[in-house]
């Protein structure tokens, strides 16, 4: 039996102290007055026999083999219970180091317990958890209205909404002008969070129309260094596409339209994209988005050239994506996270299945990567891009990895039955403050961003969608199948060795060999027998007499040697049919 402590992070397991290598154990009572659920038993017994309130959780292995070993993964419900339980002195708590340290034999099953208290406890709560960040980030969005008057006035916050004006978001929230970019993850945050259109997003909506360039794209209105540029930006274009999308606007919707035109005709030659029509280098990050919103709007020769290119975009060694393409002298400090996962979540919204191999080998690239040591799971970056030369303007674009990879994990399939997504969404959690901002390990002395609060909106939103009510259930659907298996695989094996065995291979060589000795015997018998009656054929110094004495020697030998082990044999022959005839 294998003691978890009954918290959200479980480190501890209770071993006894003389016996430092070994597991707690009990004896399971041998029968039973009426049937009873072996995890009924089990917590019963651990309660007389040890003095511990426990909670079943499943089995981690089910033995039939010699002795029949079951283990079980149980929570101890009173972590002050041990000290005063019936082991008294032989019992003592470990930590998790001491217990890699010493080296406890069957190491694994503990890992397998330890794994299914973490499931078992966050799934169960994790529904609730993911709706209160929602709700508390839903609030602090909509408090934080900016409102830009069309005279130029100083700019401020208000409480109703009249359609004057710009309406939106900033990207830095404790500041107060629209831009364009933000506005659009704002609107796009109100519906990863399932609110359907309202006068708040109508508002923002309409400015986003307004600061639509005539050639068709969005620029970045505020979040430019150096000069402002009225150029058109691909990544701002797309996600006003996107929040457009969002709202219900259909692709043939004439500002909608008009932006996929300019996507189309400002694709490279190479196939990607660039961040302006002016580039000159494809780059992941604007290639993964537009082939996005080309994917959810037309099926066109763009779209099948931007996947051309994602896909030339990946490392065949690791499973990562670059951009432009693979660095020289490349380490594990230019990882691109958020460049895989948004490669992932291109790939698969133009129709690419999960089974692919360039999928699995991202997602596996991603897994392998995760962090449960360090602040965020995987490490966010950021990357400068130039907008507009003739104006030294650039845009710094920063990445926050790990909801995009959440998201790319599950909606390639993982789910959070995956032990790496299920902690990367804990982990992600605690990275909101309590009045719904999201901490970002970019932002500039913990400024709070509206780029983080959307991006974290989005995984949950990812995660909502794949599981609805049903997340407990599928979160543990792994443990449950594992331990299925374990069961069934030893019920198999119970079976057999009751089954009624068939006879041996030699057991027809063996009766003829029984049957021609008594044959044997019989026939020597007899002639001894019409020897002894005088016939002259066995008369003194006849040669058939001196042939029966030296046969009658030879199987008195053979019969002195095989007599004892036919007999002991037969034994075991009847003694088996009769245990195969009761079972």
């Amino acid at each position: 039996m294998i003691l978890l402590t009954d918290s959200v992070d479980p480190q501890f397991i209770v071993l006894m102290a003389k016996q430092v290598g070994s597991s707690l154990s009990i004896e399971l009572p041998t029968a039973s007055s009426a049937p009873k659920r072996l995890a009924q038993v089990i917590e019963e017994e651990a309660r007389g026999q040890l003095g511990l309130q426990i909670r079943f959780l499943g089995f981690v292995e089910f033995s039939v083999e010699a002795d029949c070993r079951i283990v079980a993964a149980v929570v101890l419900t009173d972590p002050a219970v041990p000290k005063a339980t019936k082991l008294g002195q032989d019992l003592r708590i470990l930590s998790e180091a001491d217990i890699r340290d010493e080296h406890i034999t069957d190491l694994a099953l503990y890992d397998a317990a330890r794994e299914w208290c973490i499931t078992e406890i966050e799934s169960h709560t994790l529904n609730e958890r993911i709706s209160s960040a929602v709700e508390s980030s839903i609030a602090y969005l909509s408090r934080n209205l900016s409102h830009e008057r069309p005279d130029d006035a100083p700019l401020e916050r208000e409480t109703s909404i009249p359609y004057n004006g710009l309406w939106g978001w900033s990207m830095l929230m404790d500041q107060t002008d629209v831009g364009v970019l933000s506005t659009a993850q704002g609107i796009l945050a109100y519906r990863h969070a399932d609110r359907q259109p309202s006068d708040t997003i109508g508002s923002a909506v309409e400015s986003l129309e307004r600061l639509q360039n005539t050639d068709g794209g969005w620029r970045v209105r505020r979040a430019l260094t150096g000069n402002p540029s009225d150029k058109s930006v691909t990544e701002s274009t797309c996600y006003c596409v996107w929040a457009l999308l969002e709202i219900g606007r259909p692709h043939t919707d004439p500002v909608v339209s008009k932006a996929v035109t300019w996507l189309r005709e400002h694709v490279q030659q190479d196939g990607g994209w660039a961040s302006t029509a002016d580039g000159t280098e494809s780059h992941l990050y604007p290639t993964a988005l537009a082939v996005r919103v080309l994917a959810r709007c037309e099926h066109s020769e763009e779209l099948a050239q931007g996947l051309w290119w994602l896909r030339q975009a990946q490392d065949p060694d690791s499973g990562a994506f670059f951009a432009p393409k693979r660095p020289q002298g490349w380490d594990a400090d230019d990882r691109r996270f958020a460049y895989t996962a948004h490669a992932v979540l291109s790939l698969l919204a133009a129709g690419v299945p999960e089974d692919d191999d360039v999928i699995r080998s991202a997602c596996g690239f991603l897994s392998l990567e995760f962090d449960e040591d360090g602040p965020e799971p995987w490490p966010s970056r950021a990357t400068t891009t130039r907008i507009d030369r003739a104006t030294a303007s650039n845009m710094e674009f920063k990445h926050f990895a790990t909801p995009w990879v959440i998201a790319a994990l599950i909606t390639a399939g993982h789910g959070v039955d995956d032990m790496v997504v299920l902690r990367a969404v804990e982990k992600l959690l605690k990275r909101q403050l309590s009045d719904g901002r999201w901490r970002c390990e970019l932002a500039d002395n913990d400024r709070t961003t509206l780029w983080a609060l959307h991006d974290a909106l989005f995984a949950l939103r990812t995660i909502r969608e794949s599981t609805r009510s049903r997340l407990p259930m599928i979160a543990l659907s792994r443990q449950r199948d594992d331990e299925r298996k374990r069961i069934s695989e030893a019920l198999t094996r119970l079976l057999a060795a009751t089954a009624p065995q068939p006879a041996p291979q030699n057991g027809i060589a063996w009766r003829r060999f029984l049957y021609g000795w008594l044959a044997a015997l019989t026939v020597f018998v007899l002639l001894l027998l019409l020897a002894q009656l005088g016939f002259d054929l066995f008369g003194p110094g006849s040669a058939l007499r001196k042939v029966l004495g030296t046969v009658g020697a030879f199987i008195l030998a053979v019969a002195t040697a095989t007599v004892p082990q036919v007999v002991t044999e037969e034994h075991k022959r009847r003694r088996g049919r009769e245990e195969r005839h009761q079972t």
